[in-house]
Parts: C-alpha cells; sequence; structure tokens
C-alpha cells in the first residue's frame, strides 16, 4: 500500500484493520484458494480501479507509519497514567 498499490489478503489478524475492503484492496476468507483467485482476476480486469484503490491504500498506508504509531502508543500510556501529567 506505500507504494501505491492495492492488495489482496486474507481476512485474518490485523489485515482487516489495515486493508479497507473495496477501497484499498481486497479482503478474502482465509484458506479459500478459489476466492483469492476470484480477486486477482477481478482486480487484474479493472486497471482503473487498481490506480484508485493504490491511491487511496498510499494515503491509508501513512496512518500506519512507525511515528505515528509511537505517537498513538505514547498518547494511550499518558492517558492510562494516574495523577496530573
Amino acid at each position: 500500500m506505500a507504494f501505491g498499490l492495492p492488495v489482496i489478503a486474507s481476512r485474518v489478524g490485523g489485515l482487516p484493520e489495515i486493508v479497507a475492503d473495496g477501497c484499498s484492496g481486497w479482503l478474502v476468507p482465509p484458506a479459500s484458494p478459489q476466492a483469492l483467485a476470484d480477486a486477482i482476476l477481478h482486480a487484474a480486469a479493472d486497471p482503473v480501479r487498481l490506480r484508485r484503490f493504490g491511491a487511496y491504500g498510499r494515503t491509508k498506508a501513512q496512518e500506519f507509519g512507525a511515528g505515528i504509531m509511537v505517537a498513538r502508543t505514547e498518547a494511550l500510556y499518558q492517558r492510562l497514567l494516574p495523577g496530573p501529567r
């Protein structure tokens, strides 16, 4: 996604949090080779959608950069600490 490419991924773990199904790529059921193949064929058939998903994915990927994740984690810790800050 960070390189502006759409993603086809299994709907497992944290991937559904990162890949916006129908916006930055496609999520398929785990252990479903047919669903994966169908998603690949669907994606390959629509280059305009690939570019649109890629652009959205690049923007979405910026939300998961190291600096942002560190800042979010630090803010969480600050909220959890007792007393004045």
